[in-house]
């Protein structure tokens, strides 16, 4: 009589990472069946789609009628982490724009004396504000336009927008 042994189940150590390439190959070989499927028409589209989405990020996205704008500017600066923000006098509360304050003679310093990172600070300034621009500016690209000062006015902790 011949015995019948229990075999033991075998144990797959790296099971999340087998499953992982198994389901990657199944994804791919999917696609590339549906891709075969399509029209030739449809496929050069494609083609011509990724291509251009190749080609975007050197690309400059501004909205057109939309340039530069030179001119005189009141508002609230404030600096913070990672963050360089100006926010006109008059305009919606959720207006802001990115602030290059780099080649502005001794405005770092004038910010620090008046309170430095977090200060809010009341700017009066000759400007340009840049384009609508949908690949941004500042930190991450937050920001849809960019202010540049031409030349600082006024700087204060205390002055109010009229």
């Amino acid at each position: 009589m011949v015995s019948a042994r229990k075999r033991k189940p075998q144990r797959h150590e790296d099971h999340k990472g087998k499953t992982v390439k198994v389901f990657f190959v199944y994804l791919v070989s999917s696609w590339f069946r549906k891709l075969l499927l399509l029209e030739e028409a449809v496929l050069k589209k494609l083609l011509l789609l990724s291509v251009l989405l190749l080609a975007m990020p050197g690309c400059s996205l501004t909205i057109p009628g939309s340039g530069p704008t030179v001119g005189e500017f009141q508002g609230y600066y404030t600096a913070q982490f990672e963050s360089s923000v100006f926010r006109p006098c008059g305009a919606p509360e959720k207006t802001a724009y990115w602030m290059d304050v780099w080649g502005v003679p001794d405005f770092n310093k004038r910010y620090e004396e008046l309170g430095g990172l977090g200060t809010r600070v009341y700017l009066s300034f000759k400007g340009e504000l840049s384009p609508y621009s949908l690949n941004g500016y500042g930190h991450l690209n937050a920001y849809r336009r960019e202010m540049k000062i031409l030349d600082l006015h006024e700087m204060s902790v205390e002055k109010q927008c009229p």
